[in-house]
């Protein structure tokens, strides 16, 4: 059977347009031009090491002492999980006084 009796045996008349991954590739890499990016500098600190910071299975490990540009969208990752450790610390002192 032909594609095109396939497509009509199912109602559809033309064919999906699918982009290649070549194209897909590109669009990311237009999108990521476009996203604002923040400077930021992650205080030494001898008890932990480089910050590795994920999102939506996009990665970057950022060294701690050195000036680095970053996407927005880790900069919101690295506040949520400080604020969660805040949390975390603010609720294990309040379980101590109990």
């Amino acid at each position: 059977m032909s594609n095109k009796a396939e497509l009509e045996e199912v109602g559809l008349d033309e064919p999906e347009v699918q982009e290649t991954e070549a194209q897909s590739e590109t669009k990311k890499k237009q999108a990521k031009k476009k996203e604002k990016k923040v400077k930021i500098t992650l205080p030494r600190d001898a008890k932990k090491g480089d910050l590795f910071v994920a999102v939506n299975g996009e990665t970057i490990l950022i060294k701690r002492g050195v000036e680095v540009e970053i996407e927005e969208k880790f900069i919101e990752a690295i506040r949520n999980s400080e604020a969660a450790e805040q949390l975390a610390y603010d609720k294990r002192e309040e379980m101590k006084s109990i």
